[in-house]
């Protein structure tokens, strides 16, 4: 009875540690898998350096905003004539594809925060209702020139503002349509770079949710 009773023991003991075995070793190859983007993946992710501006409802927008959560930030203005519309649509068509996909919670889904760069006609009311019209979870934010511009230089954005014709009143800025993916620490995890659909994005970020998870 003793003899059987040490087999049961030494089976359920080789077990355990073949499933925990196994466990370890399918967390550590995910966790070396490449992810390949449309973009950059930072393997390493980059610090954001502490800023302050403000949400189209006058609430305070800086750095412990983009904390716990995971974040999808653009940058452009109301103005925009393509890139900006554009791309906000196919956020929102994102937003919608992200929620139907297997495996994602609620608590998984981004931030989608629209930066206005046109700090002199864009005020708040404008960025809301833009935002809104795409999706009444956007965030629209904007503030000090200076310190978009600090933050725009920390994330490698670049926007170049445009005169058309005479009127300093009517100008345009040449900017990109790259989406900065932050990850819940508040870090720079990726960038997402043009061209753009909402399936590559949703499967694209789906699979560094599951990478952070993973590791955290």
């Amino acid at each position: 009875m003793k003899k059987l009773l040490y087999i049961l023991i030494i089976i359920i003991a080789v077990s355990l540690i073949s499933f925990f075995g196994f466990k370890a070793y399918k967390k550590m190859t995910l966790a070396n898998a490449p992810i390949e983007i449309n973009g950059t993946y930072f393997e390493s992710p980059r610090m954001i350096t502490p800023f302050s501006l403000k949400k189209s409802n006058g609430i305070n927008f800086d750095d412990t905003s983009l904390m716990s959560h995971w974040s999808l930030v653009f940058f452009g203005y109301t103005r925009c004539p393509d890139i900006c519309p554009r791309t906000l649509e196919m956020l929102n068509q994102f937003y919608s594809t992200l929620k139907k996909t297997p495996g994602v919670d609620n608590e998984d889904l981004p931030e989608v925060v629209f930066i206005s760069v046109d700090t002199n006609r864009d005020d708040f009311e404008q960025l809301q209702e833009f935002t809104r019209r795409f999706n009444k979870e956007f965030v629209g934010v904007s503030g000090e020139q200076s310190q978009i511009a600090n933050l725009a230089r920390n994330l490698g954005v670049v926007y170049k503002q445009i005169s058309v014709g005479k009127d300093n009143e009517n100008y345009l800025f040449d900017h990109s349509s790259t989406i900065y993916a932050i990850n819940p620490k508040g870090e720079l995890q990726a960038l997402f770079t043009a061209p753009h659909t909402p399936e590559l994005i949703a499967s694209q970020l789906k699979k560094m949710i599951d990478r952070y998870k993973l590791l955290s």
